[in-house]
Protein backbone atom coordinates (compact mmCIF):
# COMPACT_ATOMS: atom_id res chain seq x y z
CA UNK A 1 0.00 0.00 0.00
CA UNK A 2 0.77 3.83 0.15
CA UNK A 3 0.89 6.06 2.78
CA UNK A 4 0.42 9.80 1.42
CA UNK A 5 0.83 12.59 3.71
CA UNK A 6 -0.28 15.95 3.28
CA UNK A 7 2.55 17.79 4.80
CA UNK A 8 2.53 21.57 6.01
CA UNK A 9 5.31 22.52 5.60
CA UNK A 10 8.18 21.72 3.04
CA UNK A 11 10.64 21.16 5.78
CA UNK A 12 8.65 18.37 7.93
CA UNK A 13 9.56 15.04 8.17
CA UNK A 14 7.64 12.15 9.43
CA UNK A 15 7.63 8.68 11.15
CA UNK A 16 5.30 6.54 9.76
CA UNK A 17 3.95 3.29 12.15
CA UNK A 18 1.90 0.67 12.44
CA UNK A 19 -0.12 -1.36 14.63
CA UNK A 20 -1.78 -4.20 14.24
CA UNK A 21 -3.15 -6.59 17.26
CA UNK A 22 -0.44 -7.19 19.12
CA UNK A 23 2.31 -6.16 16.83
CA UNK A 24 3.80 -2.41 16.14
CA UNK A 25 6.99 -0.90 14.45
CA UNK A 26 7.88 1.59 12.33
CA UNK A 27 6.99 1.41 8.71
CA UNK A 28 9.42 4.06 7.62
CA UNK A 29 11.51 7.05 8.88
CA UNK A 30 12.33 10.71 7.57
CA UNK A 31 9.81 10.50 5.60
CA UNK A 32 8.72 13.22 3.03
CA UNK A 33 5.26 13.20 1.29
CA UNK A 34 5.03 9.35 0.94
CA UNK A 35 5.85 5.97 1.20
CA UNK A 36 5.45 2.28 0.52
CA UNK A 37 4.53 -0.87 2.63
CA UNK A 38 3.76 -4.45 1.99
CA UNK A 39 2.23 -5.79 4.70
CA UNK A 40 3.46 -9.20 6.06
CA UNK A 41 1.62 -12.17 5.41
CA UNK A 42 1.99 -13.25 9.22
CA UNK A 43 -0.28 -10.35 10.27
CA UNK A 44 -3.04 -13.08 8.92
CA UNK A 45 -2.21 -14.41 12.92
CA UNK A 46 -3.73 -12.01 14.48
CA UNK A 47 -7.22 -12.84 12.71
CA UNK A 48 -7.72 -16.91 12.62
CA UNK A 49 -11.21 -16.24 12.28
CA UNK A 50 -11.82 -13.86 9.95
CA UNK A 51 -10.62 -12.90 6.43
CA UNK A 52 -10.01 -9.27 7.11
CA UNK A 53 -8.85 -7.07 10.04
CA UNK A 54 -8.35 -4.11 11.06
CA UNK A 55 -4.89 -1.62 12.19
CA UNK A 56 -3.97 1.91 12.58
CA UNK A 57 -1.06 3.67 10.81
CA UNK A 58 0.37 6.33 12.33
CA UNK A 59 2.19 9.39 11.11
CA UNK A 60 4.54 11.58 13.76
CA UNK A 61 5.39 14.60 12.27
CA UNK A 62 8.86 16.22 13.22
CA UNK A 63 10.07 19.70 12.41
CA UNK A 64 13.90 19.08 13.13
CA UNK A 65 14.22 16.73 15.99
CA UNK A 66 10.95 18.00 17.64
CA UNK A 67 7.80 15.96 17.46
CA UNK A 68 5.42 18.32 16.10
CA UNK A 69 2.03 15.92 15.70
CA UNK A 70 0.56 12.46 15.50
CA UNK A 71 -2.08 11.31 13.04
CA UNK A 72 -3.90 7.99 12.56
CA UNK A 73 -5.86 6.32 9.95
CA UNK A 74 -7.73 2.91 10.50
CA UNK A 75 -5.82 0.38 7.96
CA UNK A 76 -8.14 -2.58 6.57
CA UNK A 77 -6.68 -5.68 5.39
CA UNK A 78 -7.41 -9.02 3.58
CA UNK A 79 -5.78 -12.15 4.08
CA UNK A 80 -5.07 -13.08 0.45
CA UNK A 81 -7.42 -15.74 -1.12
CA UNK A 82 -3.95 -18.17 -1.54
CA UNK A 83 -4.03 -18.69 2.26
CA UNK A 84 -6.03 -22.02 2.75
CA UNK A 85 -5.73 -24.98 5.16
CA UNK A 86 -3.79 -27.87 4.34
CA UNK A 87 -4.50 -31.67 4.03
CA UNK A 88 -1.00 -33.14 5.17
CA UNK A 89 -1.77 -36.79 4.33
CA UNK A 90 -4.87 -38.50 2.78
CA UNK A 91 -4.63 -42.50 2.38
CA UNK A 92 -6.45 -45.46 1.79
CA UNK A 93 -6.63 -48.72 2.73
CA UNK A 94 -8.65 -52.07 2.41
CA UNK A 95 -9.88 -53.33 5.79
CA UNK A 96 -11.57 -56.65 4.32
CA UNK A 97 -9.03 -59.14 5.92
CA UNK A 98 -7.58 -61.22 3.19
CA UNK A 99 -8.83 -59.52 0.40
CA UNK A 100 -5.71 -57.14 -0.47
CA UNK A 101 -3.21 -60.00 -0.54
CA UNK A 102 -5.59 -62.64 -2.42
CA UNK A 103 -6.61 -60.08 -5.35
CA UNK A 104 -3.92 -56.88 -5.25
CA UNK A 105 -6.92 -54.82 -5.82
CA UNK A 106 -10.28 -53.74 -4.58
CA UNK A 107 -12.80 -56.09 -5.14
CA UNK A 108 -16.58 -54.54 -6.06
CA UNK A 109 -19.05 -55.69 -3.78
CA UNK A 110 -16.73 -57.10 -1.87
CA UNK A 111 -13.98 -54.27 -0.42
CA UNK A 112 -14.36 -52.02 2.13
CA UNK A 113 -12.01 -49.06 2.53
CA UNK A 114 -10.98 -47.13 5.29
CA UNK A 115 -10.24 -42.84 4.00
CA UNK A 116 -8.31 -41.01 6.81
CA UNK A 117 -6.89 -37.39 6.30
CA UNK A 118 -4.94 -35.00 8.61
CA UNK A 119 -4.74 -31.18 8.07
CA UNK A 120 -3.83 -28.31 9.09
CA UNK A 121 -4.97 -24.43 9.24
CA UNK A 122 -2.51 -21.86 7.83
CA UNK A 123 -1.57 -18.06 9.52
CA UNK A 124 -3.04 -18.81 12.99
CA UNK A 125 -6.54 -20.82 11.58
CA UNK A 126 -7.42 -24.16 13.07
CA UNK A 127 -9.92 -26.96 11.29
CA UNK A 128 -13.66 -26.64 11.88
CA UNK A 129 -14.74 -29.62 9.60
CA UNK A 130 -13.13 -32.47 7.95
CA UNK A 131 -15.36 -34.04 5.18
CA UNK A 132 -14.30 -37.55 3.33
CA UNK A 133 -16.75 -38.41 -0.08
CA UNK A 134 -16.17 -42.00 -1.43
CA UNK A 135 -18.27 -44.93 -2.93
CA UNK A 136 -21.13 -42.66 -2.91
CA UNK A 137 -21.04 -41.95 0.63
CA UNK A 138 -20.07 -39.33 3.08
CA UNK A 139 -18.13 -38.63 6.24
CA UNK A 140 -18.16 -35.49 7.70
CA UNK A 141 -14.98 -36.53 9.92
CA UNK A 142 -11.34 -37.54 9.55
CA UNK A 143 -11.89 -40.63 8.67
CA UNK A 144 -14.52 -43.19 7.13
CA UNK A 145 -15.20 -46.31 6.56
CA UNK A 146 -17.16 -47.10 3.54
CA UNK A 147 -19.93 -50.30 2.92
CA UNK A 148 -18.77 -52.69 0.13
CA UNK A 149 -17.46 -50.87 -3.43
CA UNK A 150 -20.65 -50.45 -5.57
CA UNK A 151 -18.64 -49.92 -8.92
CA UNK A 152 -15.67 -51.44 -10.63
CA UNK A 153 -12.95 -49.59 -12.03
CA UNK A 154 -11.47 -46.19 -10.79
CA UNK A 155 -13.21 -45.14 -7.60
CA UNK A 156 -12.20 -41.56 -6.46
CA UNK A 157 -12.30 -40.81 -2.94
CA UNK A 158 -12.54 -36.97 -2.22
CA UNK A 159 -11.14 -34.92 0.40
CA UNK A 160 -12.03 -31.31 1.49
CA UNK A 161 -11.58 -29.76 5.05
CA UNK A 162 -12.76 -26.03 6.11
CA UNK A 163 -10.84 -23.73 8.54
CA UNK A 164 -11.90 -20.83 10.48
CA UNK A 165 -12.02 -18.58 8.50
CA UNK A 166 -14.15 -20.49 5.75
CA UNK A 167 -11.36 -21.29 3.50
CA UNK A 168 -11.39 -24.76 1.68
CA UNK A 169 -8.88 -27.21 0.67
CA UNK A 170 -9.44 -30.36 -1.33
CA UNK A 171 -7.61 -33.17 -2.42
CA UNK A 172 -8.53 -36.75 -3.60
CA UNK A 173 -7.00 -39.94 -4.62
CA UNK A 174 -8.19 -42.40 -7.72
Amino acid sequence: LTININRQSSSFKHTVRYAWGNKSGTIASNVDTSTTWTIPLDFANAIPNSTSGTGTIYVDTYSGSTKTGTQSTTLTASVPTSVVPTINTKTVEETVAGLNTQFGAYVQNKSKIKATMTASGTYGSTIKSYKITANGETFNAESGTTSELKTSGTNRVNFEVTDSRGRQATSYID
